[in-house]
């Protein structure tokens, strides 16, 4: 065979293999063309000698964006950024400096970057100064404002500290002499931008300005509410006694950092205590801690409603008897009020009550009856549908029989019980309290050394806390236990406290 003609014919066999094999192997699927990403627009650069902030328009379909920045224009040596949003602050610059940055889109589903934007050109200011420039921290005790701290730089020294929401205008300036400042009056829910530098006696910078650090307004803050049956004051048998437990129940309500309290058994006219077993709490918690009710008299006996002045405002208060529970000389009452978060301004409906003990026929339609009286009194006394939160010690549980009338009667108005403690064998973590603590322990421990527990999600759960609608973050059933699960130190209570912490809406 001529060479020409071999060499065709090798050829053609090798086309005839490629064909073969591309049928048989996979093929990778095609990957997105970065392309079809727009380049981002025009940047816009605000420079410091030691670092810049650098902006541009959003691309849309964008996931992020790559940031090269060098002092060459062929990026060579870039140093390179990722930024989710349309921003990046290039640090560790060296004064009097040219730089070129340039800012690319990123592909969602690839990772790819798409095509560059033109370049940009900068100079970092000629200033350097003798010390660094503080470290910004910031948290909010409200929703509305930041408080800031950073670190000391040198003696004898002023700061300034500036904010705003865009990076590149940190305008409104606070100077101070201590290490901290707060800033009120903002937007919820809102980034802002917090820069500082320090300044020495006669005004003049010793450091730079600190890298522009976000900080965002949080939309809520967290309310800790709980329900504690204290045990009438009067009751000497089984641990009863208020002089040896006083000390232990206020440091239990103190440990938990409640907002507000509803208390059950809170004796109002306790021989040895004029003002009371409720207000002798109230006192041991500390001077911002008040009561529903200070006058002398009954009022809804000792179902109380005690809470820190410092966290909420009462706007107004009530209670009223329940019908149908009267035994052993004492009447059960729904006790309420309206408070104000003093932390975000939201306003909010508490409801406490305590239904008859009894066991028996009489007991259980007392509760039943009960529990109808208490959603219609919210129903009478929250016209304005506020979000609400009823707690109580209800003497009825998920194995009671012939049912546990209270809980069907509350959550079948629309009530939620963030542990979903209904009769269930199988178990297991359920309702929207995101996280629970001790929530298998039994209420109540009937100042037994060993604490009881049930064998499934929840325990016996005399005391309950229900919500409307709204994000309930962690469920506690208070205890303080040992290893082996005894109670250390002195019982408080024959009741276990019970606390939520919540969002308000």
């Amino acid at each position: 065979m001529p060479r020409r003609g071999r060499w065709l014919y090798r050829h053609a066999v090798a086309l005839a293999l490629t064909a073969l094999f591309a049928g048989l192997l996979p093929t990778a699927p095609a990957a997105a063309d970065p392309q079809q990403l727009a380049a981002p627009a025009a940047m816009t650069i605000s420079q410091r000698p030691t670092m810049a902030v650098v902006t541009w328009p959003t691309v849309p379909d964008a996931a992020g964006y790559a940031i090269d920045y060098d002092t060459s224009p062929s990026f060579v040596t870039a140093r390179n950024l990722t930024s989710p949003d349309t921003l990046a602050v290039l640090t560790g610059l060296d004064p009097s400096t040219s730089y070129y940055v340039r800012v690319a889109a990123v592909d969602g589903a690839t990772n790819a970057i798409g095509p560059w934007a033109p370049a940009a050109t900068f100079t970092t200011g000629d200033r350097e100064y003798p010390l660094a420039a503080p470290v910004l921290t910031a948290s909010s005790d409200t929703s509305t404002s930041l408080t800031v701290e950073w670190s000391k730089v040198g003696p004898k020294l002023h700061y300034e500290v500036a904010l705003g929401k865009d990076a590149r205008t940190v305008t409104t300036t606070e100077q101070v002499t201590g290490l901290t400042v707060a800033f009120d009056k903002l937007e919820k829910a809102t980034k802002y931008y917090l820069s500082a530098r320090a300044v020495g006696a006669d005004g003049d910078p010793v450091t730079g300005w600190s890298a522009p650090v976000a900080f965002k307004t949080p939309e809520s803050l967290p309310l800790r509410v709980g329900s504690y049956n204290i045990r009438n004051g009067t009751i000497k048998a089984g641990g009863g006694n208020w002089t040896k437990r006083r000390h232990a129940v206020a440091d239990t309500v103190a440990g938990q950092h409640v907002a507000v309290l509803g208390l059950q058994e809170a004796t109002w006219n306790l021989p040895g205590y004029p003002s009371g077993q409720y207000a002798d709490l109230a006192h041991l918690l500390g001077r911002s801690w008040k009561s529903t009710t200070y006058v002398g008299n009954a009022g809804p006996e000792g179902t109380r409603i005690i809470y820190d002045g410092d966290e909420v405002t009462m706007l107004r208060q009530g209670y009223q008897k329940l019908a149908g529970s009267h035994d052993n000389g004492n009447w059960r009452y729904v006790s309420w009020a309206e408070f104000r978060q003093l932390s975000t301004g939201k306003r909010f409906f508490f409801v406490n009550t305590h239904l008859l003990q009894k066991q028996d026929k009489h007991g259980y339609n007392s509760r039943k009856s009960s529990a109808a009286q208490l959603v219609r009194i919210v129903e009478r006394y929250n016209r304005e549908l506020l979000p609400t939160i009823i707690v109580g010690d209800f003497n009825s549980h998920k194995f009671r029989n012939p049912q546990n009338a209270p809980y069907d009667i509350i959550t079948g108005a629309g009530y939620i019980d963030p542990l979903d403690n209904v009769d269930d064998w199988r178990g297991g973590p359920r309702g929207i309290a995101e996280k629970r603590i001790n929530a298998e322990l039994f209420t109540i421990n009937e100042f037994k050394r060993k604490a009881m527990r049930g064998n499934y999600s929840t325990g016996v759960m005399l005391d309950q806390i229900f919500v409307t609608p709204m994000r309930v973050s962690e469920w506690q059933t208070v205890a303080k236990l040992d290893s082996s699960g005894r109670f250390i130190s002195t019982i408080p209570s024959d009741h276990n406290m019970i606390r939520a912490t919540v969002y308000l809406p």
